[in-house]
């Protein structure tokens, strides 16, 4: 495949994103990995990791709390797993969300309720 530069939005091809992903796929895949792969390639490393969760079989959109917010993802887990239902996790985030992640923007509660569906079940008492 011939990587060439993207010029706004286009149509990726199934080979072309399997082409993509094949170099990251090979041993550990590092958010470094990821950015130097996504600037060859002329894509967002948001989009490869969304590729790549696609052809693991896994939703894409459970990977940006994973990926982009690994210290939130943890809280979440753990709240979520205390038995704390996933509008009242969303509240505390936005309200905590200035302090661990500066400027970047809270993530959806849409997000949120994919993120918590990717997880195993909550233990039954």
């Amino acid at each position: 495949m011939a990587e060439q530069p993207i010029i706004g939005k286009r149509k990726w091809t199934d080979e072309e994103r399997l082409a993509a992903i094949a170099p990251v796929m090979k041993g550990r895949c590092t958010e470094e990995r990821l950015a130097t792969r996504a600037a060859e390639v002329g894509v967002s490393s948001r989009t490869l990791h969304r590729w790549i969760a696609a052809y693991e079989g896994r939703q894409p959109s459970n990977t940006k709390l994973r990926f982009d917010f690994p210290v939130a993802a943890l809280i979440v887990a753990a709240k979520y797993f205390e038995g704390m239902s996933v509008r009242e996790i969303h509240r505390i985030l936005k309200s905590e969300w200035r302090s661990l992640y500066p400027g970047k923007p809270c993530p959806s509660y849409t997000t949120l309720l994919i993120f918590v569906r990717s997880l195993s079940k909550r233990p039954q008492p």
